[in-house]
């Protein structure tokens, strides 16, 4: 159901948008709660459980061909972290993805996606790696809650997070990276302020 250009499936999954049933009558459905938003412009019927499985698919779906989901909106779908305004895309270096009608602002970075498992949706890049990408290239605050809350579940470690941290420091999109790592990985996961000495 690629670009979710009307009534779609996913999975078994009817996915509804406005360009399927009108914006006046999504608007209805959604007031009503018949139907709830994943994704601004994506809904599914209100009686559908949230999962990370679900919000992956929509989510993969909704992106241009070739593109990675990363940081804040990947950690989003793997359920460790809030909606964010903006979704972090990896792509090749010197391609720009085609982009029809995406549900959220695209912030491009041409770094190129990383290879993920077998069996697991190429477009939304691991949770580790989302987290460190969060931490180069997202508010700073969101990110370090959302990798609190995915250390804090369990669902990644610090040892996790730690070569996709040597990769971004090294690089030239580092991002803010310098900054958050130490205060994300003093106190054995535990995440605490970073106090400065004066010199």
């Amino acid at each position: 159901m690629r670009g979710a250009r009307g009534f779609g499936t996913l999975g078994g999954v009817l996915v509804i948008t406005p360009a399927a049933v009108g914006r006046p009558a999504y608007a209805r459905m959604a007031r009503d709660a018949v139907i709830r938003t994943v994704l601004p412009g994506r809904a599914l019927p209100a009686d559908i459980p949230d999962s990370p499985a679900l919000r992956r698919a929509i989510l993969a779906d909704a992106l241009p061909t070739g593109a990675q989901a990363t940081g804040l909106i990947a950690a989003w779908a793997h359920g460790a972290a809030q909606l964010p305004a903006v979704a972090d895309v990896r792509t090749p270096q010197g391609r720009r993805p085609r982009v029809m009608h995406p549900p959220l602002p695209l912030v491009i970075h041409a770094v190129g996606a990383v290879p993920v498992a077998d069996g697991v949706r190429p477009e939304i890049a691991p949770l580790a790696v989302a987290l460190v990408d969060a931490l180069r290239w997202g508010p700073r605050a969101a990110a370090v809650d959302a990798v609190r809350a995915a250390i804090d579940a369990g669902a990644v470690g610090l040892d996790d997070m730690r070569a996709w941290v040597e990769s971004a420091w090294r690089s030239r999109s580092a991002g803010e990276i310098r900054e958050t790592w130490p205060i994300v990985s003093c106190g054995q996961g535990r995440l605490a302020p970073v106090t400065r000495r004066a010199s």
